[in-house]
């Protein structure tokens, strides 16, 4: 008898075993993946203006109460465009661009100066930047970088003015130089017009005299390096910290009009404060985040949407209907003829 052998088929469960444990695998890598994707990526806040997007169109801001600005109002306002610090049982602000980049400074950056009706003011680009400059008082933490102390007395910048023949210097007030309308500056007592309140070159804004009045990025590429500026802070001497309260404000003097004009070759003539971005936010209403790289407050998506719900309503008009042409009077009596020859 011959020996008949029986070839089986292999099984199919090993292979469909292995199939389903590299799926496994990768299913398993994926959400691990995923998880630190997660981690990494901070909780989003639907009414955060991202980071980054600090110019001036970066979103509403709510208008200051009737009554002036509030310390609540400044919480509630600023906290979108930055992070709130505790340094030594303070609360401070710090604006998203400031923890992005070492090298911004309050004063310096995205603004100008504008001589107006109070004085040298500050006009920043931010659309937040009518509060922090105008209010407060700015510290630079060696731990945290640039970080805000709020006030509620406004001035047109609270700095710190120097110049010399070349050059006109000016730094951001410590938190510790409080002002009080009436009295003056207090630095742990009552100060004179001449004090320089602790404030050495680091702290300073080098710029030279005829690139005072230069707006935007154009002011910080005329910035002087640091390897310069000790050098030149030993030429500057302090101008004195007058005041005067004009329309119950708070003027502070800064350089000479007359310098400014001479080494800009300028006229300079003062602005009304009421018509600079300086009392109140350049776009008014609720806080809005970005989409699309762009910003619209309230009213501009409610003049959007109106547009569009009357797009809907109206109709496009019917088209004309098309006239046939009528038939030459030769082709009338074809036809006739035709139906004559019909069975």
């Amino acid at each position: 008898m011959v020996d008949q052998v029986i070839m089986q088929k292999p099984s199919k469960l090993p292979l469909i075993l292995a199939v389903v444990a590299l799926l496994a695998v990768g299913g398993l890598g994926y959400f691990v993946w995923q998880l630190n994707k997660n981690a990494s990526t901070p909780a989003s806040n639907a009414t955060a203006v991202p980071a980054g997007q600090n110019v001036a169109d970066d979103g509403a801001m709510p208008a200051p109460p009737a009554g002036g600005v509030t310390k609540p109002y400044i919480n509630d306002s600023l906290a979108p465009y930055g992070k709130w610090v505790s340094v030594d049982g303070e609360q401070y602000w710090q604006p998203h661009v400031a923890q992005e980049d070492s090298a911004w400074r309050p004063y310096g950056t995205q603004g100008n100066w504008v001589y107006s009706d109070s004085g040298w003011v500050w006009q920043s680009s931010y659309n937040w930047g009518w509060l922090p400059f105008h209010y407060g008082r700015w510290l630079h933490h060696p731990a945290n970088g640039w970080i805000w102390l709020p006030d509620t007395v406004w001035g047109p910048a609270w700095v710190s003015w120097r110049n010399s023949d070349e050059a006109v210097v000016w730094a951001p007030l410590p938190p510790a130089a409080s002002f009080e309308v009436g009295v003056g500056f207090h630095f742990g007592g009552s100060v004179g017009v001449d004090f320089d309140f602790g404030l050495q070159a680091p702290d300073f804004v080098f710029v030279s005299t005829e690139h005072f009045c230069d707006a935007g990025p154009e002011l910080s590429v005329h910035f002087f390096p640091p390897t310069k500026v000790v050098e030149v802070f030993k030429t500057t001497t302090i101008i004195h910290n007058n005041y005067t309260v004009i329309n119950n404000r708070v003027s502070i003097s800064g350089p000479a009009v007359a310098q400014i004009s001479r080494a800009t070759g300028r006229e300079i003539n003062p602005r009304n404060v009421e018509t600079l971005a300086v009392l109140r936010p350049r776009v008014v209403g609720t806080v809005a985040t970005r989409a699309a790289g762009t910003v619209e407050n309230a009213a501009v998506r409610e003049e959007k949407a109106a547009a569009h719900k009357h797009e809907a309503v109206v109709k496009k008009p019917e088209p004309a209907p098309v006239k046939e042409h009528a038939k030459p009077e030769h082709e009338k009596e074809k036809g006739k003829v035709k139906e004559k020859e019909r069975p």
